[in-house]
């Protein structure tokens, strides 16, 4: 093999698919990153086996050659070059089991790193059972984010930490939930489709939102029984499904609420973070006190270590005297989700899950179980 490529876009490249690559596993040919060069064109992977993210590489291709070199060598070479408008070329050959590198440019430097052939690298696993549709990106990403904030990152139960993407009709709804919350989305999608629910990881869904563009282009989303590929504009990202049964989600999002009140997003988000000094692991809690027919809430924590404080904001609320506890940092993931001016807080009782969303956007919205006062 023998190809060059512009630093920027070998750095761009790297910066993605390491994402995928697990540099702690005893395995060494998952501490590597597969270049593959032909015909002009050229790709760069990464997988730790139930992740696997593929970048079109921009460069020259003078001899075609497949070849794994280590990702942690590549990517810290590649980022201390200090000239920006330098090129790598690479030449090597993965029965000899070295490749050479010479930075082409200002900065004068070569070095030599191992290399292993494609032949030991994983492949890419078969699609069976497909289900293929078109999400525009900006809608993906938005809907993904929005509903990751509510998986829990480790438990035990599985099914806690993935994002759903339950496909019906014309509807595709993104649902997560670490059990104390739960996030909601829904995003139109072009065509019919029989009911299907599809489990993807977290760390899955946090590399599509990180990996993919932001754009009004497509997003080719195929599923499978146990595996889903997410494809746009030179990048493919395929990960392995979560294998466990998701929650009734419906059945924990309230249909019919007694109260509400309406706050400034900002104000709101603002008053929390000042509070929440006076929170922490074990007392996440803040007391939300709402006057009857008033046009103030009051926020208030108190921490037998950090003392005690208390905001007030202005807030939209006829109902009587109320006294609510959240968890801090829940409020605040919600609120961070809200792209209105607004947040509408609707309740049944302060012992029932609440609901957060925008006024007047039912697609999106928060559920949050309130803590004990």
């Amino acid at each position: 093999m023998k190809a060059q490529f512009r630093k920027d876009a070998l750095a761009q490249a790297l910066q993605k698919v390491r994402g995928a690559v697990d540099e702690q596993t005893p395995l060494p040919i998952l501490t590597n990153v597969l270049l593959e060069a032909k015909d002009g064109k050229s790709h760069l992977t990464g997988t730790n086996l139930e992740l696997r993210i593929t970048v079109a590489l921009a460069g020259s291709v003078a001899d075609k050659g497949d070849i794994a070199v280590p990702a942690k060598t590549i990517g810290d070479m590649v980022s201390r070059l200090a000239d920006p408008e330098s090129s790598l070329m690479l030449t090597g050959d993965a029965q000899k089991g070295q490749v050479h590198v010479t930075a082409v440019g200002k900065q004068k430097f070569s070095a030599n790193l191992p290399a292993l052939s494609r032949d030991d690298f994983p492949k890419s696993a078969k699609l069976e059972g497909e289900v293929k549709l078109s999400v525009p990106a900006k809608a993906l990403l938005s809907g993904i984010r929005r509903a990751a904030v509510a998986a829990a990152v480790e438990d035990s139960r599985r099914y806690l930490t993935g994002v759903l993407f339950d496909l019906e009709g014309s509807d595709l709804k993104l649902v997560a939930t670490d059990s104390h919350r739960l996030a909601f989305v829904k995003i139109p999608v072009e065509g019919k489709f029989q009911k299907r629910e599809f489990l993807v990881p977290i760390r899955a869904a946090l590399e599509i939102i990180r990996c993919l563009p932001d754009t009004d282009s497509p997003v080719a989303v195929t599923f499978s029984e146990r595996v889903a590929l997410f494809s746009a504009e030179g990048i493919t990202l395929q990960t392995q499904l979560i294998a466990e049964k998701f929650p009734n989600y419906s059945q924990v999002i309230p249909k019919e609420f007694e109260i509400d009140f309406k706050a400034d997003v900002t104000q709101f988000t603002q008053a929390l973070r000042l509070v929440s000094i006076f929170t922490d692991n074990q007392n996440p809690r803040v007391n939300i006190k709402l006057e009857g027919g008033g046009s103030a809430m009051k926020l208030s924590a108190v921490s037998q270590d950090r003392g005690s404080g208390d905001a007030t904001v202005d807030v939209t609320y006829n109902g009587s005297p109320l006294e609510l506890a959240f968890n801090a940092q829940y409020c605040m993931d919600a609120l961070s989700q809200i792209e209105t001016p607004e947040v509408q807080v609707r309740i049944i009782t302060p012992k029932n899950p609440c609901v957060f969303r925008s006024p007047d956007d039912q697609s999106h919205l928060h559920v949050i179980m309130p803590m004990r006062i």
